[in-house]
């Protein structure tokens, strides 16, 4: 049977291990990966629109303004 010494090391390292996947996988996902081509992939000609929730103020307007 196993001691507290054991049970409390074992418990630690799965913690210290998904405490380094969740920081592994925030950098390769922020940092690493590449970022799809939006525009490739959806627009079938230049005369695309979007529609944009939320664009009178805020983020929603900004990202009207980046459309434009």
């Amino acid at each position: 049977m196993m001691d507290l010494k054991e049970i409390v090391l074992v418990v630690g390292a799965v913690k210290l291990l998904s405490f380094l996947y969740m920081v592994l996988s925030g950098v390769y996902r922020h940092f690493i990966r590449i970022s799809p081509n939006l525009f490739k992939a959806y627009a079938k000609d230049q005369n695309s629109w979007a529609l944009v929730t939320g664009a009178s103020d805020g983020f929603g307007a900004e990202y009207c303004r980046q459309l434009a």
